[in-house]
């Protein structure tokens, strides 16, 4: 079985590729996807209610969550120290899975694949890349991010530039969705081909 990691940097286009992936039958484990699942398990919120009770007045209000954690390093940090070990059995028990049904392909969307050493699982990894300035409209406008909470996010992230050199393909999501399909589409049969 082959895994394909999808990475980048904030609001650069890896969701969409993601689904691009998922449109060919390519199973695809969303990390982002799973942590939103985990924050609506209640022994997760009962140990998040203690540090950020009004995130949970009333149901979940993840943008409350995402302040609180976006204000300070330690608060993020705690945050990650209590999803991302769950996020790592999810993903765990979806390779099992893929695997046990001899899947040939499987895709990894995971944010901070580079800096959390998780590129060792794969074996090709795409960067999703935008423009900068195409970038920063997706954060400010769709992720509804701050310029301050924008910046944090950012510098907690390795360089995209740094990324891209350490990719093995770079596809360009801030082009029409009918040239991306295609072109994910091409290095789809270029992967195939070379397996």
């Amino acid at each position: 079985m082959k895994v394909i990691g999808i990475t980048g940097s904030l609001a650069t286009g890896k969701t969409t590729i993601a689904h691009c992936l998922r449109d060919m039958d390519i199973p695809v484990h969303d990390a982002d996807f799973v942590a939103g699942k985990i924050l609506l398990n209640p022994e997760t919120q009962g140990i998040l209610k203690r540090f950020c009770p009004e995130a949970f007045s009333g149901g979940v209000h993840k943008h409350i969550l995402r302040d609180w954690a976006y204000r300070a390093s330690d608060h993020l940090d705690h945050l990650e120290r209590l999803i991302h070990p769950q996020v790592q059995e999810d993903r765990h028990q979806f390779l099992h899975r893929a695997y046990e049904q001899q899947k040939t392909f499987v895709a990894l969307d995971i944010p901070l694949l580079y800096e959390k050493g998780l590129d060792s699982l794969c074996d090709w990894v795409i960067i999703a890349y935008c423009s900068k300035p195409v970038q920063v409209q997706r954060i400010l406008h769709s992720k509804h991010l701050n310029p301050a909470q924008m910046d944090f996010v950012l510098s907690r992230q390795m360089p995209l530039g740094e990324k891209l050199l350490r990719g093995d393909c770079i596809v360009r999501t801030d082009i029409p969705q009918k040239t991306l399909k295609r072109n994910i589409q091409s290095l789809w049969e270029g992967l195939r081909k070379n397996t």
